[in-house]
């Protein structure tokens, strides 16, 4: 807590993670807490959100942490550059954070996220590497070389081992299941995606759909679980 400045005060309230910058009550907002109106919603995702209110408007009752303005993932505001404020309603003054209260809120929200809960490089490189497959461009060699730089730095964060897993066997020849990747070549199309630990229910329904292709419900499933375990899909072109 700041207690040489009297406009930031940290809020008493033990179920979530809040802090006052002038009139703004800004709210760290996590998988599995409450929010909206009568906190009537539950946010599911492992990203952490924060959460913009105008403080002056608090009321014990649909607005007790003050009238709700903006909200946006953790990991989009901690890319905000330092020498700018906020516009958090399309330039209204009164609800724009200055450029000094936007580095108090950054500093904090540093402090106040676990590691989990910070990007990481991989993170960065798994949105680069869709990215540029997205663009559909042909022989595209940069998707292939985001790809790549994913599956090492994903070997490099878990100390020196991921898990690779193949849909296709139509390219490359990855076996059914997820192979352990420690080290050599990474060839063009030799995975669809990568963990950063081995799974035993992602290994059998990868096996499951070799055996299958026809049981395409499998691809959701295995596309949901790899994100809860902070794996991340592989784009070749």
């Amino acid at each position: 807590m700041n207690l040489s400045n009297p406009k930031i005060k940290e809020v008493a309230n033990m179920s979530e993670t809040s802090k006052i910058f002038g009139h703004f009550n800004v709210r760290i907002l996590r998988k599995g807490e409450k929010y909206g109106l009568e906190d009537c919603l539950t946010h599911k995702e492992r990203k952490p959100l924060v959460e913009f209110y105008d403080y002056r408007h608090r009321n014990d009752k649909e607005w007790k942490r003050g009238q709700f303005v903006s909200r946006y993932y953790a990991e989009t505001i901690l890319k905000h550059d330092l020498n700018f404020g906020l516009s958090l309603d399309g330039g209204v003054p009164e609800w724009t954070v200055s450029a000094d209260y936007m580095r108090k809120i950054l500093a904090w929200l540093r402090q106040e996220l676990r590691a989990d809960e910070l990007p990481k490089l991989s993170d960065q490189l798994a949105e680069d590497n869709f990215g540029q497959y997205a663009l559909r461009i042909e022989a595209n060699r940069l998707c292939n070389q985001y790809a790549r730089a994913l599956i090492r730095v994903m070997h490099n964060e878990n100390n020196g081992v991921c898990w690779l897993g193949k849909l296709n066997p139509d390219f490359g020849e990855q076996r059914p299941g997820l192979q352990k990747y420690t080290h050599g070549m990474v060839h063009n199309f030799s995975c669809d995606l990568v963990l950063p630990e081995f799974d035993i229910e992602i290994d059998r329904m990868l096996r499951e759909y070799r055996a299958s292709p026809g049981k395409v419900q499998l691809i959701e499933k295995i596309r949901d679980h790899v994100k809860e375990l902070q794996g991340h899909w592989v784009y070749w072109s």
